[in-house]
């Protein structure tokens, strides 16, 4: 079945005047993920956000800098995405009146924060003067990787603060801000309508404890029935992974490799569709992407047994002390 997506892109437009000079800033198309691979490394949109300055007079701001932050973290209906996830680079500038000399753009991608302001633009020798008329040009960048997982599909929102100084000696002079919306959009295909993977309340904790030396040399095993519900319109893989290579002790500077343990996945029950899932565990939990089952076609629902065991006389265990702990993600994706 195909899929028809109609885009709309809007131009917004903020404007702040200040004496004789003119601060804006403009946003252009959405930023939008559609798949796995884009949210797990992350997307840009080209030209998401313009700055222009205008002046027109007599007087001049000899040295400049504009910073830029955020008011919030990227929110939808109560989640969040930080707005550390996300940052600015630099495009292009366009010069079309006045001083034509170049503004040394950022060299590197410019870090956004809701804390604190970030220099965007710095011009120690290119004056405001009468006739200048810039539009400076940056891609937009949300970061890939796990914190885009648990997320609904939906539009995260937030505004950019733009702020003006002129810098005496050094010490920036407030001259004006500016505001503009930004907002990006997931739009990922297993979150559609009933479609979803998820960990059932009773099985969303796994605590293993060994209190002497017997319980290393037997290891330990817990099972969750019905723990792990899939539901899809089409044929998928199951993937799962953990959150970070190593786990780290409360206690001390001492480490322990996720791979001590071990995930299994057994059949519960399933309802519609025809034939079983293929299981391809037990595997050792990894930081990257495992399948860990598979099924060809559409079912109603699948629900898994889900299996973490810790394998009898494992040596990195022999000098584990205290707390280890790390998440288990589970994605569905078409097959």
């Amino acid at each position: 079945m195909k899929q028809l997506i109609t885009t709309f892109f809007l131009l917004f437009m903020c404007s702040t005047v200040v004496g004789q000079i003119q601060f804006e800033a403009y946003r252009g198309g959405q930023l939008q993920f559609n798949t796995y691979p884009e949210m797990m490394s992350g997307k840009t949109e080209l030209k998401q956000v313009s700055v222009a300055l205008r002046f027109y007079g007599n007087t001049s701001i000899e040295k400049w800098m504009v910073t830029v932050k955020l008011d919030q973290d990227y929110l939808s209906n109560g989640y969040a995405v930080p707005a550390e996830q996300s940052a600015l680079t630099f495009n292009s500038q366009s010069i079309n009146s006045g001083n034509t000399g170049v503004i040394s753009p950022p060299s590197s991608a410019i870090p956004l924060s809701r804390f604190q302001e970030t220099p965007l633009i710095i011009s120690d020798d290119v004056p405001i003067t009468n006739g200048f008329n810039r539009d400076f040009y940056f891609n937009f960048r949300v970061h890939g990787g796990n914190h885009l997982l648990t997320l609904p599909n939906h539009i995260y929102q937030a505004n950019f603060i733009f702020t003006l100084y002129e810098m005496e000696d050094n010490v920036p002079r407030y001259v004006a801000t500016c505001t503009a919306p930004i907002s990006f959009q997931l739009n990922y295909e297993f979150n559609h309508g009933t479609q979803l993977v998820s960990v059932e309340s009773a099985a969303d904790s796994y605590q293993f404890i060994f209190r002497n030396p017997a319980d290393l040399v037997s290891g330990k095993s817990i099972t969750r029935q019905a723990a792990l519900k899939v539901r899809s319109y089409q044929g998928h893989e199951l993937l799962f992974k953990a959150s970070k290579e190593f786990m780290q002790s409360s206690e001390s500077e001492h480490i322990l490799p996720v791979s001590v343990v071990n995930a299994h996945l057994s059949l519960h029950s399933m309802s519609g569709g025809s034939g079983t899932p293929q299981i391809l565990t037990p595997l050792p939990l990894k930081a990257y992407d495992q399948v860990a089952a598979r099924f060809p076609g559409w079912s109603n629902e699948i629900v898994y047994n889900l299996t973490l065991s810790v394998t009898p006389n494992q040596s990195e265990l022999i000098d584990a002390r205290g707390h280890y702990e790390t998440l288990v993600y589970f994605v569905i994706i078409p097959w």
